[in-house]
């Protein structure tokens, strides 16, 4: 007779968020990294590194390639401090459908054990086991993810009213959304390194077609939280599925509505995409140097209404819309 299991379907590792802080930046990163370079990157032992990487698959902020690869899946902020990184983990958390669930049974005055069990049933968790979701209550708990009523918008709103405190404390300091193609990975990685390096902080999309969620949505938390949003322009970026199908109207409008100013920084010789061609934008592939101090000069710039926002040319960095320069 073949023996029935019990176990819960669903389990969550009790490992610590900070530690999954330092698996994520090692994964932000490496190029698709393995558990053996991201241990090393991180220096936790393979096992912990495992549980943190399971655990952030759970969440939604991991994505695997079979099994033994993994990536990226919302944006993050490189380099940021620790309550911008918390910030990603606490999205993550209050979009998890289960705990969805729980905070409409905790709404409507049920206890957590009885909200918990309830949401993992609508959740078709089998063999609901309370000790198997422990940590992960810990972690909604510590990050205040499972407040009855808190939804995405609240955080959104933290956010950009956190924006505004800084932008009025700090009126030079900024921070820029950084969308890019993985095969630009190297130029992208020298240009986070060398924004931070000036004092701007960055948040890093590696664009992925979004097949369950709106892009515009997956993308608020650093859309709220930045001044501008540059999108790294290639052949490989513009020939890609996330260009020719997220790129669209809708993600431009959801950028103005967060506060974010557009700005596409054209990485080589390739045709700046119909809906943005209108756009002036920042030329890097004639000359780097060049193009850093013209995009450092441009988002430093005091700040006005997003609409009254333009770039000023400087020679050799950026070009009128539709024009090509042939790389020396």
């Amino acid at each position: 007779m073949r023996k029935t299991t019990t176990v819960c379907s669903l389990r969550f590792e009790a490992v610590e968020i900070d530690d999954l802080l330092s698996v994520l930046s090692a994964v932000a990163w490496l190029n698709c990294p393995d558990v053996k370079q991201i241990s090393q990157f991180t220096e936790l032992d393979s096992k912990t590194t495992r549980q943190l990487l399971k655990n952030g698959i759970v969440l939604g902020l991991l994505d695997s390639f079979d099994g033994e690869l993994y990536s990226l899946v919302p944006p993050y902020p490189f380099k940021g401090s620790i309550a911008q990184r918390r910030a990603v983990v606490r999205e993550s958390l209050v979009r998890m459908p289960l705990l969805t669930n729980a905070r409409q049974f905790l709404c409507m005055e049920e206890t957590l054990d009885t909200a918990l069990r309830k949401a993992a049933t609508v959740q078709r968790i089998e063999h609901f086991d309370p000790k198997q979701l422990a940590p992960l209550l810990k972690w909604a708990k510590d990050l205040k993810a499972l407040e009855p009523g808190i939804v995405l918008e609240d955080l959104y709103e933290e956010a950009a009213k956190a924006k505004a405190e800084r932008n009025k404390q700090h009126p030079r300091k900024r921070v820029v959304f950084l969308s890019h193609n993985s095969k630009d990975n190297p130029v992208i990685r020298q240009l986070a390194t060398d924004l931070t390096t000036a004092g701007v902080s960055v948040w890093l999309h590696e664009q992925r077609v979004c097949a369950a969620t709106s892009i515009a949505e997956k993308l608020a938390q650093g859309l709220v939280e930045s001044d501008w949003f540059l999108i790294g322009l290639s052949q490989d970026a513009v020939e890609s599925a996330w260009v020719k199908t997220e790129l669209n109207q809708v993600l431009l409008d959801e950028v103005v509505r967060r506060g974010t100013r557009l700005l596409p920084l054209r990485l080589t010789d390739c045709k700046v995409p119909e809906l943005i061609a209108k756009q002036k934008f920042i030329d890097f592939f004639t000359s780097y140097e060049t193009g850093l101090q013209t995009l450092l000069h441009a988002v430093k710039t005091e700040l006005g209404p997003v609409a009254d926002v333009a770039i000023q040319p400087v020679a050799g960095a950026v070009l009128p819309p539709g024009t090509l320069v042939t790389k020396r």
